[in-house]
């Protein structure tokens, strides 16, 4: 109880001082929090949770936090990996945003967690430590730190743009997978595409169809559709227009696969009833996923549930 009292009380002054609070006490404060047992790690998730309203949960808590780490990044330039205030810093954020998502209703939207700094970060050097991050075996996550182990401090924007450098690395690699030496051209030859030709009378089953029998280093070039019949070349108008009309399709009431619920039914929910069609699930996971593959935004209505299932 002691540590907690400290801790109240270092957070108390933390917000009276705010971004004149010396980083160092930031720091032994974050130390100290991390070092909690688990009961007192329980008392003081306990006490930030009920004690703040959202809006004090925000200013108290998290913006001091997150403009020390801003601070530190901002100061650190190319050697932010190297900077030991961050592990301690990012985790005490790191266990106010999982009380935040784990309350009902959730305390702070997500946003409150952005960081200027971590979002202004190149991509180059964010998709390195994702990279890093991946590569490493669980006893060199627990030793080492990763940004990319704390995603909740980037933007949504950055998000997506580190996504789609990773996606468009990737359909590099996999068309490159199929690079073959054509004696009669004299030259190496690979097909940089996935080409999906179908015809718009019989789309959905096309699709299913063919992404079905699809191997996976196909799906994973770049997407290239083709309706039978027209001569439109697509330069990402016709991909994106075949998804939008693809989803309308698969979420269709008549498939079986949905009902739906919420305000003016407009939110889809899984059929109870349908116990005979879960391939059809996983080609509508493979589809969705698809789409963000080849950097396509779809309105999908899912209840909240289903978004934070996915996220973790």
């Amino acid at each position: 109880m002691l540590q907690v009292k400290f801790v109240v009380i270092m957070l108390i002054l933390s917000f009276l001082c705010a971004r004149s609070f010396p980083l160092l006490i930031s720091k032994v404060l974050c130390e100290t929090i991390v070092s909690l047992p688990f009961e007192g790690y329980r008392h003081f998730i306990a006490w930030a949770t009920c004690l703040y309203s959202p809006d004090q949960y925000s200013s108290i808590l998290i913006r001091p936090l997150l403009c020390h780490l801003d601070v530190i990044l901002g100061a650190s330039g190319s050697d932010w990996r190297f900077r030991h205030q961050l592990p301690v810093i990012i985790s005490v954020l790191q266990w106010f945003h999982e009380a935040s998502e784990q309350s009902v209703p959730q305390i702070v939207a997500p946003e409150a967690f952005y960081s200027e700094a971590v979002s202004d970060l190149s991509t180059e050097a964010l998709y390195e430590d994702l990279s890093r991050w991946k590569e490493a075996n669980t006893l060199q996550r627990s030793q080492q730190f990763f940004l990319s182990a704390h995603p909740f401090l980037l933007s949504a924007a950055g998000k997506r743009n580190l996504l789609q450098v990773e996606n468009q690395l990737q359909m590099v690699q996999a068309a490159t997978a199929t690079l073959s030496y054509d004696a009669q051209q004299r030259g190496f030859v690979f097909d940089p595409y996935w080409v999906l030709a179908i015809d718009r009378k019989h789309m959905l089953q096309q699709t299913l169809q063919k992404v079905d029998k699809a191997a996976p280093g196909e799906l994973r070039k770049q997407l290239k559709i083709v309706f039978k019949g027209e001569d439109g070349v697509d330069a990402g108008g016709v991909t994106k227009e075949f998804f939008q009309l693809l989803v309308a399709q698969l979420f269709d009431v008549s498939t079986g696969m949905w009902v739906d619920m919420g305000p003016n039914n407009t939110l889809h929910w899984f059929n109870p009833s349908c116990t005979w069609n879960q391939d059809g699930y996983h080609l509508v996971g493979i589809l969705l996923g698809l789409a963000l593959y080849n950097g396509v935004l779809l309105e999908v209505d899912f209840p909240v549930a289903v978004w934070r299932r996915l996220l973790r």
